[in-house]
């Protein structure tokens, strides 16, 4: 159903002006969406948040046992602390970027580097949930004008999300090479997938699929 909103109407004498309508169908979508972004951030930020608290925890009460259980919470701290670092970074980018805010430095940037320093940073949490990550290049190393902290950032985000959503698989992949004259990054997980219904939505704003994943 398409909605409108009036704008403005003026009738002068028996010569009707043109009504100036206003589709609002996808300014409501976006606004009714809104909520559940607020609500899917506030969640992933008091995941880690509960990690960390609950393993400090058990370290104050000296309940960790031994040197290397304790070594092991004080990763799992890092860990987490990194990546709510990263979730809040992701969201503060997210406003610059709305607001037209966000800047972007390009240079030469090979994208294999990228792809490994970002397969780094989760090395820890892919560990800890028992995940293996598979790299593979196609040997092209293409080089980039691009800002790598803006692209390591989009490829930890699909990183996370393929943790999230594997289900009960456990291999993700990372693939990058060159394919059609184009340099391309593909994060592939085996888990629940996207229904075809909503592959032609996902990159709406604020767009959150419906599943028993994201209830």
């Amino acid at each position: 159903l398409v909605g409108y909103k009036f704008i403005e109407t003026a009738l002068e004498g028996d010569n009707p002006q043109p009504v100036v309508l206003k589709d609002w169908t996808a300014e409501e979508r976006q606004a009714r969406a809104k909520p559940d972004f607020i609500y899917s951030v506030s969640h992933e930020l008091k995941t880690p948040l509960t990690s960390i608290r609950a393993h400090a925890e058990t370290l104050l009460m000296g309940r960790a046992g031994s040197a290397e259980t304790t070594a092991d919470y004080l990763k799992t701290i890092v860990s987490e602390s990194e990546r709510l670092t990263r979730l809040v970074d992701s969201v503060l980018e997210f406003s610059r970027i709305e607001q037209g805010r966000k800047t972007y430095h390009l240079q030469a940037t090979r994208l294999d580097d990228v792809v490994r320093s970002a397969a780094k940073t989760m090395e820890y949490p892919l560990a800890q949930l028992g995940f293996t990550l598979t790299i593979a290049s196609d040997g092209t190393a293409p080089i980039l004008l691009a800002d790598p902290g803006a692209l390591t950032q989009a490829i930890l985000n699909l990183l996370g999300n393929a943790m999230k959503y594997s289900g009960e698989a456990r291999h993700i992949e990372l693939r990058t090479g060159t394919r059609d004259g184009e340099a391309f990054v593909d994060v592939v997980d085996h888990g629940i997938g996207i229904t075809p219904d909503d592959q032609s939505r996902i990159f709406g704003r604020f767009l959150r699929v419906q599943s028993k994943e994201t209830a």
